[in-house]
């Protein structure tokens, strides 16, 4: 590696850092809750918010198997996975209504999720994040 190479490898560290650091904060700010998951390896992370208000892990390892999620999972939760399911990369949004057990009880919600992919010459799919606005 050349000096070039580490610095480029330095900046882009520097910036995944301060992209950390504002999703951190805008998290902080917000009483939703939001996550984001990465589908390889599969782990679900949510905002220390988000967790507290469902009970669960903020960080979940295999999400589809964890027993975190199957205490919460219900139908509106089942609804948001096949939408998030049926989009593509130019139609990556997800926006609907549903319920969702957060603070002990059945809350009325509203979903807004997008999927994320990596372009190439055919799009990626690589996760999903999202905000869960309960009233």
């Amino acid at each position: 590696m050349n000096n070039s190479d580490l610095s480029s490898s330095g900046q882009m560290l520097q910036q995944l850092e301060l992209e950390r650091a504002k999703s951190e904060f805008l998290e902080e700010e917000l009483d939703d809750i939001t996550f984001t998951f990465q589908s390889s390896p599969p782990v679900l992370t949510l905002s220390e918010n988000g967790a507290k208000r469902l009970g669960i892990n903020r960080v979940i390892s295999d999400p589809h198997e964890s027993v975190d999620i199957k205490d919460i999972e219900n139908e509106s939760l089942k609804q948001l996975l096949d939408e998030l399911a049926h989009t593509t990369a130019e139609n990556s949004a997800v926006n609907m209504s549903g319920q969702i057990l957060a603070d002990g009880k059945m809350t009325d919600c509203t979903f807004r999720c997008r999927t994320l992919w990596m372009t190439a010459e055919k799009p990626i799919y690589i996760g999903a994040t999202g905000r869960i606005l309960c009233r």
